[in-house]
């Protein structure tokens, strides 16, 4: 939130200051914001996946559950960051999980802490944020199997963008000569893709690796592609509805394996 009042995702606020050029002062969100949508009731299926992350998540889920469909995923929205996600997890006030029976939980956050000039966030405080997010996830795994109740947890790692031959745009611009804005880059992202890794590793939780990045990357022609117009979306984190397909196609033989 701005210190003015004004309730505002960090997200939103950093990106208004930055393009209009003037500076804010924010403090960091302590606890779960009301914002975090609850889960939607979910229907006969007996395989659930509570999924939260940031867009590209959601569009992977919205593909799954378009074109497969075998479990029910349900986007727990408001849960862009990871500074924000490592909160929710334990807040009895959030109805986040099934209340009881089997189900899968997916994370994937460092997309937006990717970002540079908006919601950029030091590694080594991204690593803090998921060793709770982590260790939360391990602990309500661990309480669900002495209740004789399975809960599978899948690390989505962070897809790739373009390598853009102009390196980062220092303006809010667009069009031709400007690369992504904000900009990222892959060498940020294997970073944060190694800080998941070695958390996910340290975690004593059992976890399944869902690795959308390298899927993706292959698909795109290998490291430090230029543009990828089959899949991803020009300057975008995104992709079109053709690579969001080939995400969900992978996560269905994650699922279902």
């Amino acid at each position: 939130f701005a210190e003015d009042g004004i309730t505002a995702s960090l997200a939103g606020a950093a990106q208004f200051c930055w393009e209009h050029k003037t500076k804010c002062t924010c403090s960091e969100i302590r606890t779960c914001p009301e914002s975090i949508y609850p889960l939607e009731e979910y229907g006969h299926s007996s395989k659930k996946v509570v999924a939260f992350g940031a867009s590209v998540m959601e569009q992977m889920a919205k593909s799954y559950s378009e074109n497969f469909g075998s479990h029910q995923i349900n986007f727990v929205h408001g849960m862009t960051s990871g500074s924000v996600a490592h909160l929710c997890v334990e807040d009895p006030n959030q109805q986040i999980f099934p209340a009881s029976g089997d189900f899968d939980v997916m994370v994937q956050f460092g997309c937006h802490e990717i970002a540079h000039h908006v919601e950029r966030e030091d590694p080594e405080k991204f690593r803090k944020y998921m060793q709770h997010l982590f260790n939360g996830l391990a602990n309500l795994q661990q309480e669900r199997h002495e209740r004789g109740e399975t809960v599978r947890l899948i690390l989505t790692t962070v897809t790739p963008v373009e390598t853009h031959p102009d390196g980062e745009c220092t303006e809010h611009c667009e069009g031709e000569g400007c690369g992504m804005v904000p900009y990222r880059s892959n060498d940020d992202i294997d970073v944060y893709n190694n800080v998941l890794m070695d958390v996910m590793n340290e975690s004593s939780g059992s976890w399944k690796l869902f690795d959308a990045h390298d899927l993706m990357q292959n698909l795109c022609g290998g490291k430090g592609y230029v543009s990828c117009p089959e899949y991803q979306l020009p300057l975008n984190v995104h992709f079109n509805e053709k690579g969001a397909y080939e995400l969900a196609k992978k996560l269905e033989e994650t699922l279902t394996n």
